[in-house]
């Protein structure tokens, strides 16, 4: 009776279904080419920040920076009867990030005036962090320490300082340069405080 279970559950753990039975479609170019860029405000709490309400100052996070890319990949799957259920990660279109593309640098320039000192038309790239893969850094040190290609489609922009001009709106305009010489620039739209 033992050596029948015994039996029984051995094979059984044998034909349990694991990454390494796992056939994976091949992914002749895993990466992606940017396109173009889309910006937006953000909160603290909530997400992008709808533009038809006020926000409070203390819940201004600052700008969502995201990639617009098209996936350099055709798959060819190896058999198609594979099971999603068989617990297998697959590498997907993609996932190794841009394949000649790095940042060469990131303006945040202010469309009103932010301040008594910082007029409209004002670089205010300086003003911001910028978090990306869990890391928080100036932008300057962030486009100065990239040792590979871009790898994430999405960056936040935290801002480090309150804007005093309530009546106009924040507003700003992002200018993303490439190391393959492409540039888009994207403005935020107006949010205002209250």
């Amino acid at each position: 009776m033992k050596r029948t279970f015994l039996l029984l559950l051995f094979s059984g753990v044998i034909f349990l279904p694991n990454c390494t039975r796992c056939r994976c479609p091949e992914i002749e170019d895993p990466y992606f080419d940017i396109s173009n860029v889309q910006t937006g405000h953000i909160s603290m709490m909530s997400g992008f920040v709808n533009l038809d309400k006020p926000i409070a100052k203390h819940e201004y996070a600052g700008i969502a920076l995201s990639l617009e890319v098209e996936y350099l990949a055709s798959m060819s799957f190896t058999n198609p009867f594979i099971q999603s259920a068989m617990a297998c990660s697959c590498p997907e279109p993609g996932d190794l990030g841009a394949k000649n593309e790095r940042f060469e640098s990131i303006v945040v320039t202010t469309v009103n005036d932010f301040n008594q000192d910082i007029q409209a038309g004002d670089t205010i790239t300086g003003l911001f962090s910028i978090r990306a893969d869990l890391d928080t850094t100036t932008i300057d040190a962030f486009i100065d320490g990239q040792e590979e290609n871009i790898r994430t489609q999405w960056y936040e922009l935290y801002l480090n300082a309150e804007p005093d001009n309530d009546t106009l709106g924040f507003e700003v305009e992002v200018q993303v340069t490439l190391s393959n010489g492409e540039t888009y620039t994207k403005r935020t739209g107006a949010v205002f405080f209250q």
